[in-house]
């Protein structure tokens, strides 16, 4: 994909499970393709085919090797 610009991605730190069906559920060492930042507390990401929300503070963002 040529001119597509590299997709942000962040390792799991802890385990989450969504309380909502709008929330996505991940284990901790999990990577997950962040799609968007919602707001300072929130990603929507996807992992696994689902696509989901996710706490900021329970993933670091990969910057290079992850």
């Amino acid at each position: 994909m040529q001119g597509s610009k590299p997709r942000l991605v962040a390792r799991a730190l802890y385990n989450f499970v969504g309380q909502t069906a709008r929330e996505l559920t991940f284990r901790k060492g999990e990577l997950i393709y962040v799609r968007r930042q919602v707001d300072k507390n929130w990603y929507e990401g996807e992992l696994n085919a689902m696509v989901g929300l996710f706490p900021t503070n329970y993933v670091e963002v990969c910057r290079g090797k992850c």
